[in-house]
């Protein structure tokens, strides 16, 4: 994932384009993204060019935190013999290494490179020329939504209502009797220190719903930015273009690197789907599983494709009007039955046909590249098989 982003000036291919799109480049600058988000002004003070470093901070944490703090809390409340869920406790301690080494560092990468992202995959359409002149007939400068989208202050609001939210409904699932994640113990080990709980635990915690509130914020936002995008300005594909996609695999590589983010959300239910093997029982195949994982499916489009729509069209668009271009004169040569043209014609009749056939074959209506979305496709069914195949086979040699 390309999360280093060098804040270079960006140089369009006209005249018309050197104001609008790289006004247009500026408001969508990551620290433009971030101005009401104060965590993330805050990463990027921290990590000014790269996300990856996060990391390094994001592991150490939680290990200290959660991981080594949950052991000595839990072992000092268990020797004093009170009834606590401890963090070493086997039905829930692969769910915590998952969640708190997998799962949260992944959506802290993810929500600091989102932006970051956006940024370097226009910027790139831009410096290579694909990004050509305003359209004509607009009558409202695209910057204006986009202004109401991104410099918002309700959507820290709704991240925050979204977070507060989130931590209500759960407090209270705690106080629900034979609350099955409970084990039967009377609660787990991070809620018998108030302190704890309140000052260390739920920020750690909670910091993460944050991001994943401001990334589906974002998410909403970067669609309509993007779809404006091909709405508002001319598009250039480059024939034989290294990407495959005519100069426009940016654009895919970020919508398909957000679907991650799903993907990772599917490994998180296939966990909970194969659990109970561990402890020697059944996998856990219910309606609610069922239920998830196809929730899961239909999210995956609905990641990829509304970012790129707007492409689509747009190449769409410039794939059908050369075709006609090129389909126009070969109609009107195959209509001419001239006997003293027909050996001038059939020669500008094969050069049309090899025209049509370059421009059939090398001009693209998506920007996903071919390798990214196969490598995508192959991510895609991992949670969904790592859930169903140990149920068929435990079905299979039953």
């Amino acid at each position: 994932m390309e999360t280093t982003v060098t804040q270079t000036t960006v140089a369009p291919t006209t005249a018309q384009s050197t104001v609008s799109f790289q006004t247009f480049l500026e408001d969508l600058r990551p620290e433009i993204l971030a101005r009401h988000d104060p965590l993330l002004r805050l990463f990027y003070r921290l990590f000014p060019t790269s996300s990856w470093p996060l990391l390094l901070v994001a592991l150490p944490l939680y290990t200290a935190l959660i991981f080594a703090a949950g052991f000595a809390i839990s072992d000092s409340y268990r020797r004093a013999g009170l009834p606590i869920l401890a963090s070493d406790d086997p039905r829930t301690l692969y769910f915590d290494i998952f969640a708190y080494f997998i799962f949260i560092p992944l959506v802290w990468l993810f929500y600091t490179w989102q932006p970051r992202g956006l940024w370097y995959a226009l910027a790139s359409l831009a410096s290579a020329g694909i990004v050509g002149e305003r359209k004509h007939g607009l009558t409202k400068p695209p910057r204006i939504s986009l202004r109401t989208a991104f410099d918002n202050r309700l959507n820290l609001l709704i991240a925050l209502g979204w977070t507060v939210f989130a931590l209500a409904v759960w407090v209270n699932s705690l106080s629900v009797p034979q609350n099955p994640w409970l084990a039967g113990y009377s609660g787990p080990w991070f809620t018998v220190n108030p302190l704890y709980f309140w000052l260390v635990w739920v920020p750690l915690v909670y910091a993460t719903v944050y991001m994943i509130a401001w990334i589906f914020i974002r998410q909403v936002a970067i669609t309509l930015a993007l779809n404006q995008v091909f709405r508002s300005f001319e598009i250039k594909p480059m024939l034989f273009h290294p990407d495959g996609v005519n100069g426009l695999g940016a654009i895919g590589d970020f919508a398909i690197r957000m679907g991650l983010l799903v993907v990772l959300l599917g490994f998180w239910v296939a966990l909970g789907a194969i659990y109970p093997t561990f402890f020697g029982q059944s996998v856990n195949i219910k309606f609610d599983i069922m239920f998830t994982f196809a929730v899961y499916i239909c999210c995956v489009p609905l990641t990829l494709l509304p970012p790129v729509w707007g492409a689509h069209q747009a190449m769409l668009e410039v794939k059908t009007r050369l075709v006609r271009a090129v389909a126009e004169p070969i109609e009107a040569l195959i209509a001419d039955v001239n006997p003293e043209h027909i050996l001038m014609n059939q020669q500008l009749l094969n050069e049309l046909e090899r025209r049509y056939q370059v421009i059939h074959k090398e001009f693209h209506t998506w920007p996903f590249r071919v390798v990214s979305l196969q490598g995508f496709g192959i991510t895609f069914v991992l949670p969904i098989l790592t859930a169903l195949l140990p149920f068929f086979l435990e079905r299979a040699f039953r």
